[in-house]
């Protein structure tokens, strides 16, 4: 778990913002089982995620509408699985 960055001096916030949207598509809670919802908290705020493993694959999905507490200055950062 990421607990904070450390960005350079003079560092743009746009790059900050990019490096906190890979950190949070990255992310994952360490699920008991197969299927398991959690809260996660990171740039977007505090959202419910829900994990399913699918043979070697662990699917991660979040619905961004259920995130609290948003983080502002973060709007444009989302993510989206590519097939």
């Amino acid at each position: 778990k990421v607990l904070k960055l450390c960005p350079a001096r003079g560092e743009q916030t746009w790059a900050l913002n990019i490096k906190r949207g890979i950190l949070s598509v990255l992310q994952t809670a360490q699920a008991s089982t197969a299927r398991a919802v959690v809260e996660e908290v990171d740039v977007l705020g505090i959202c419910p995620t829900r994990y399913q493993q699918k043979g070697p694959v662990l699917v991660k999905t979040r619905d961004l509408n259920l995130c609290s507490h948003h983080y502002s200055g973060f709007p444009s950062v989302q993510s989206v699985v590519l097939p």
